[in-house]
């Protein structure tokens, strides 16, 4: 009697232990359950282009778009989705998700205002090497109109630059970005860096 009581009592003590063990795990499951912000850094520029020089209106490496900076010592200070830069509030919507070996990408970032404010949106299937090409980039500018190209192409300048599920970060170059409803053409180098996106 005593022995099936003392059995009893084993297992019911290692059913509690059991079941706040798995309520422990939903409670820190619950805890950290938390979205991190997308984030963004633009450098967009544009110049003269070779197919046309005196088509652009602007001088060579005309800033047109900045979020975010860079210190003397290299380091990059990323803005977050719903945050502010310079005075202005950004917006971040990014997804990188696996598209068998590459990568599908979609990725916008707003800066409000004007003259300085302007949307970068960028599109296209990237590889984890080489040049990619046949990527779709815009530049909405405040005080300049919205410039577009189809075909411009991306590279990963360095070895921290690269795609992975959820960022991408690259050097674009559009040798002929076009001025909506115009002839006028530019040149634009533009580094974009995404990261915490949808994947």
């Amino acid at each position: 009697m005593v022995s099936s009581l003392l059995v009893r009592r084993t297992a019911s003590f290692a059913f509690a232990g059991t079941a706040l063990a798995l309520i422990s795990a939903v409670v820190a499951g619950c805890g950290s359950d938390k979205t991190v912000p997308q984030q963004v850094y633009v450098n967009a520029t544009l110049s003269p282009a070779a197919s046309d020089p005196t088509s652009c209106m602007h001088s060579d490496g005309y800033e047109l778009l900045q979020i975010g900076s860079i210190n003397d010592t290299g380091q990059y200070s990323l803005v977050e989705n719903e945050t502010t830069f310079d005075g202005a509030s950004v917006q971040v919507q990014c997804s990188v998700i696996p598209s068998g070996a590459n990568f599908a990408v979609k990725a916008t970032a707003v800066r409000s205002g004007n003259p300085t404010g302007g949307t970068v949106t960028v599109s296209g299937t990237f590889s984890p090497t080489g040049t990619q090409t046949g990527i779709s980039v815009i530049l909405d500018s405040a005080a300049n109109g919205i410039y577009e190209e189809t075909d411009c192409t991306a590279v990963y300048a360095n070895d921290d630059m690269g795609v992975a599920a959820g960022r991408v970060w690259a050097m674009f170059t559009c040798p002929n970005l076009q001025l909506e409803g115009q002839a006028n053409v530019c040149l634009s180098n533009t580094q974009l860096r995404f990261e915490n996106c949808t994947q």
